[in-house]
């Protein structure tokens, strides 16, 4: 019988979790992609290629990567025009979970619709929320301040 204080066992369950994590996170991927009909020639062919039948840990990260859309932030430096472009590009999500954020990005987001969530811990906690319906819990919430005698100078590079 094994140790169940031996660091080695202790190890190698973590990396399984994150494996079966990993993969259920990409079915998901996967099941929405198919239901959409993308149609991306590279992921069609991890899809039905060996990639998928017999995968490796290497295999579905980048399987994961691939299908999951990433969207570019505007470039800094544009006042109040950068948020409102962020507010476009994330037209389609139901809210934004951030550690904090200023007047400029809670006023493009809010103005389109999109819940502004400034929170701390645990992402799992505010998502569940936020998907129920319901209220973030205190110790989660946080209130946005700026910095001491910092004022906010509208260019959409932070605090100054």
């Amino acid at each position: 019988m094994e140790d169940e204080s031996d660091p080695g066992r202790k190890f190698r369950a973590v990396i399984r979790a994150f494996v079966g994590y990993l993969k259920g996170i990409s079915v998901l991927a996967l099941s929405e992609y198919l239901e959409v009909g993308r149609g991306n020639d590279e992921i069609d062919e991890m899809i039905v290629g060996a990639h998928l039948r017999r995968p490796s840990l290497g295999h579905w990260n980048h399987f994961l990567r691939s299908i999951v859309e990433q969207r570019r932030t505007p470039p800094a430096g544009s006042g109040a025009q950068r948020w409102n472009n962020l507010a476009d590009a994330l037209s389609d999500c139901r809210a934004v979970l951030v550690s904090s954020a200023g007047q400029a990005p809670r006023e493009a987001l809010v103005s389109r619709g999109i819940k502004l969530v400034m929170m701390e811990g645990l992402i799992d906690e505010g998502l569940d929320a936020v998907f129920r319906g319901e209220e973030i819990r205190a110790p989660l919430r946080k209130n946005h301040r700026c910095g001491s005698g910092a004022g906010c100078s509208g260019n959409g590079q932070g605090c100054s």
